[in-house]
């Protein structure tokens, strides 16, 4: 996550404070008190300094439309471009690397984090997309259950899918 990067609460984070909402674990909370609209991710961690899960917990809020950032590049993604081969027509591959993120978080969740820098250092090619899934599957299987392996993985395949048909419409 780049660090210079403001988070404001939305409205319905907003909301999630004031009515003091279940449904947000504790640390989730306290990154969403947190949040003022001022504090870069990097201040906001001097604040935080016993929180060593800020930044997924940042992304978790942003993801589940409780924090917003100005701008929509609060992910960063590996820039691997220049190796790419794919038509200009192709949907853009970080678009597609960010929604495979998002995937892992709502599947995996705290233990996404491998998964997440396996496909942010992915070339940037639907080839090896594809099988950096077939990779992260097998991670899965062997070291959280195979249920949520094969759950993350008809997730990406259908993400992956999108490529596929926007390479037959050329």
């Amino acid at each position: 996550m780049n660090p210079s990067i403001v988070f404001s609460k939305t409205s319905r984070g907003q909301d999630v404070i004031t009515k003091r909402a279940r449904g947000l674990d504790h640390s989730l909370r306290l990154a969403l008190i947190l949040v003022d609209g001022h504090s870069s991710v990097n201040q906001l961690k001097l604040k935080a300094m016993t929180m060593s899960n800020l930044e997924k917990n940042l992304e978790v809020l942003a993801l589940n439309g409780l924090i917003q950032a100005k701008n929509d590049s609060w992910q960063t993604i590996k820039d691997n471009s220049h190796t790419s081969q794919i038509p200009s027509s192709t949907p853009d591959i970080s678009k597609i690397k960010a929604r495979l993120i998002d995937a892992a978080i709502l599947v995996l969740g705290d233990e996404a984090d491998r998964v997440i820098n396996l496909l942010r250092e992915t070339l940037d090619s639907p080839q090896a997309l594809r099988e950096t899934v077939s990779r992260c599957k097998k991670i899965i299987q062997l070291t959280v259950d195979e249920h949520r392996a094969t759950e993350l993985n008809e997730l990406c395949q259908n993400i992956l899918l999108k490529i596929d048909l926007s390479k037959q419409q050329l």
